[in-house]
């Protein structure tokens, strides 16, 4: 076998053992600052502190929830369906989560089958208010500037 068959070999039995035993998956997914959950059947079964932290409770207050609370309206129609929408894309999609408190939280969404858990998705979450809202400060500065240099001229 080459070296790089290997490694996908070790690194894929690695895993395996990893999933096969829930307190280490449980601490290895602890270790993701960035929103990452397991939904079954519409609900969350898994979520991790940076996940809770993101949406603003405790884990045990949204372990068991169905993850529709957590999406803002236009979205909420994307879990209906097992998230299959989203499943079918190969990266990251914009959208919008709401916090328990109702705050609106702008993230980049990724779903991918978890087999290991049965009929259920994986997904993580990563925010990106900061960074939206970086880029539309960036577009009023550079309008201001631009009506300066007009008015100049």
């Amino acid at each position: 076998m080459a070296p790089k068959q290997q490694a996908v070999a070790l690194s894929s039995d690695v895993f395996r053992g990893l999933v096969e035993n829930q307190d280490e998956l449980t601490a290895f997914l602890e270790l993701f600052g960035d929103l990452v959950c397991v939904v079954r059947d519409g609900r969350v079964v898994f979520i991790n502190r940076g996940g809770a932290r993101l949406l603003g409770a405790p884990q045990t207050h949204l372990v068991g929830r169905p993850v529709t609370d957590f999406l803002a309206a236009p979205y909420a129609d994307l879990a209906a369906d097992g998230f299959s929408a989203v499943l079918d894309e190969c990266a990251s999609v914009p959208v919008c989560l709401r916090g328990i408190e109702g705050q609106s939280i702008e993230v980049e969404l990724t779903v991918r089958p978890f087999s290991f858990a049965g009929s259920a998705v994986i997904v993580t979450a990563r925010d990106v208010t900061t960074r939206l809202r970086a880029a539309e400060a960036m577009v009023r500065s550079e309008a201001r500037f631009r009506r300066v240099i007009d008015l100049a001229l």
